[in-house]
């Protein structure tokens, strides 16, 4: 999916395994000359922030489904795991809450525009990413690493 020029929701990475990866880079080779492509960024605590008391205790305690198990947005340690795409929704109201957690996570999100050169390192276990949409033939190029 990340080989599109569409928006990529934000998400962590890895949330189908049970441990996933510590950390996420974003190296920016080339920029996409029109200005599309930028980084979104949610941090879990501007998430918090942003979320009312109700839905602070669902984002702690409503389990979601995944491939490797059931978890919840912010485990008790304080990780995030968030993926609309990974998750098995068992029920309409889960479906509901994925899109909840969705919005959330886009007020929250901050926008970065990387140059060439600049790599972005992320917390996967307290961070959310996306990307906005860029040009279908842009020549931008980000290379993503996962770090354990």
């Amino acid at each position: 999916r990340s080989s599109d020029a569409e928006s990529f929701p934000l998400h962590t990475d890895e949330s189908f395994l049970t441990q996933p990866a510590r950390w996420v880079l974003l190296h920016c080779w080339q920029p996409d000359p029109e200005g599309g492509g930028s980084s979104l960024i949610c941090e879990r605590t501007a998430l918090s922030k942003t979320a009312s008391t109700t839905q602070i205790g669902e984002l702690r305690q409503r389990m979601l489904r995944y491939p490797c198990g059931r978890f919840p947005v912010i485990a008790a340690d304080d990780r995030l795991r968030f993926n609309a795409d990974d998750c098995q929704p068992e029920s309409d109201a889960d479906r509901g809450w994925l899109q909840e957690v969705a919005d959330l996570a886009a007020t929250a999100a901050t926008t970065i525009s990387l140059r060439r050169g600049d790599c972005l390192i992320m917390d996967n276990h307290r961070v959310m990413h996306g990307r906005l949409p860029f040009a279908e033939n842009s020549p931008g190029l980000l290379k993503r690493i996962r770090v354990i």
